[in-house]
């Protein structure tokens, strides 16, 4: 990976995405499908009283009948309503980070938290259980390197490149406490002499949370300018923590739910991901050696094609 310096903000950031993924409605359905009794199994275990009357479990029973319908259909009739898209949305998000909250020892306060407030893409304003939801997702995220992780506080610690590493996730609701918010991040570091990275998420300053059709192209760089921005409208907070080495890296996530059409293909409902890291000029060739490690799973671009 080759990093580049921003003349505009003197930071270090990889030069372009990775890679980007594409599933099928067929196999997107099928799999969720599959991983639903992975999420009741959880649940049965841990909280076995908690998950009945919850939204996940509605969410899951919606996605059971689509792939009922779906599988008695399998032609190009079958459509997906604006809600039902979204419904499914929010259930992939969570299904998602299974594999974190199987790996860990003790998930039972991820998985209460989860049932705390809405987990909705559509739902507007803050939620326990939308920021555990972001935790888990830098967490599977991180899984790509192929270090175990551990979940706590820290909210993510793994060994990368022989150090360790620290992650603080964030998510935004809002643009007018961004120090407060970060230097919360910092703070909750406390005496950890590792890398420190911290992970904020965009989703909820999203200009619209209704489809828009786009080409990928079009869709990612819509995002990762989102992410730039972003950071340069608050780079002056990040800055500080640079330059006193109490970080080494921010990551920026945007994700948005786009109709994306390619050439003269039908549109096609797709959950659009991406993330963006920066560095500081600052830092040695060997930080930035070992933050290329984590960027490179970290840095792909995915799209999630649900029709």
């Amino acid at each position: 990976m080759q990093w580049v310096q921003s003349q505009r903000t003197g930071l270090w950031m990889p030069g372009g995405l990775i890679r980007r993924e594409e599933t099928s409605l067929e196999f997107s359905l099928q799999s969720m499908n599959d991983e639903v009794p992975r999420l009741t199994a959880l649940f049965s275990k841990f909280l076995p009283d908690s998950f009945g009357f919850s939204e996940l479990k509605q969410l899951s029973d919606t996605l059971i009948k689509v792939w009922n319908a779906f599988s008695t259909c399998r032609d190009s009739s079958f459509t997906l309503d604006r809600k039902t898209t979204f419904d499914l949305i929010s259930l992939s998000r969570v299904l998602s980070v299974l594999n974190v909250l199987e790996s860990c020892p003790y998930p039972k306060p991820y998985l209460k938290r989860l049932l705390k407030g809405s987990i909705h893409f559509l739902h507007e304003g803050r939620t326990p259980a939308k920021d555990t939801l972001w935790e888990l997702e830098v967490g599977r995220r991180c899984q790509r390197i192929g270090s175990p992780i551990t979940l706590g506080s820290p909210d993510i610690s793994l060994i990368c490149e022989g150090e360790e590493l620290a992650i603080e996730c964030k998510k935004i609701y809002g643009e007018s406490h961004i120090q407060a918010i970060f230097s919360k991040a910092v703070r909750q570091f406390a005496s950890f002499q590792g890398m420190r990275v911290v992970a904020i998420n965009l989703d909820e300053i999203l200009e619209s949370r209704e489809m828009v059709q786009s080409s990928s192209t079009a869709a990612a760089d819509f995002l990762n300018r989102r992410n730039l921005e972003f950071f340069g409208r608050h780079q002056r907070h990040f800055l500080r923590y640079f330059q006193s080495d109490r970080i080494v890296g921010v990551l920026a996530n945007s994700t948005c739910l786009f109709a994306i059409q390619n050439n003269c293909e039908a549109p096609r409902p797709s959950l659009v991901n991406i993330w963006t890291i920066w560095s500081h000029p600052d830092s040695s060739h060997q930080k930035r050696g070992k933050l290329e490690k984590l960027a490179s799973p970290l840095l792909s671009e995915t799209s999630k094609s649900l029709v």
